[in-house]
């Protein structure tokens, strides 16, 4: 018994290793876009949203999708209760409280925003300052590959 939960907690911690390879601190994300200058995704997401998690592992259920997310894209998820100020090419972007614990960040306002509300799983591709990809629902890792592929071929040309 005592086997058959360690090799279920080391499945667990090394999917979560591996899940968490290309994900930078957007605390650093203007720092990181001046270092190189690489296109930015934003992934919008909710601790209770079933398709979020759903997508998160997608992500990291292709290795291509893995490496492309490493090594040419800047990727930075942001969760519904993020709090922080987040400076993003060059703009600075804040939580806004609406009462007790209750408020939404600007980021979510900006790009996670619908006529219906806020949408969750939502991804943002911005190259430079401006927004070349945005898919507010869930994607398949095939269909996030394809279109990061996309994206790298149309900023190259």
């Amino acid at each position: 018994m005592i086997r058959l939960a360690s090799v279920i907690a080391l499945m667990v911690f090394s999917f979560w290793v591996r899940s968490q390879d290309y994900t930078q601190d957007i605390q650093k994300a203007d720092e990181l876009t001046q270092v190189e200058n690489r296109p930015v995704i934003l992934f919008f997401s909710a601790e209770w949203c079933k398709y979020c998690t759903h997508m998160k592992s997608e992500l990291s259920s292709i290795d291509d999708t893995t490496d492309i997310l490493q090594n040419d894209f800047y990727f930075f998820g942001i969760d519904e209760k993020e709090y922080r100020s987040i400076t993003l090419f060059n703009t600075q972007y804040n939580y806004v409280p609406r009462g007790i614990d209750v408020g939404q960040h600007e980021l979510i306002s900006k790009f996670a925003q619908t006529e219906e509300g806020v949408s969750f799983p939502t991804i943002v591709v911005m190259w430079n300052d401006k927004v070349v990809f945005k898919e507010n629902s869930f994607m398949t890792s095939e269909e996030t590959y394809a279109m990061l592929k996309k994206v790298l071929n149309s900023i190259k040309r």
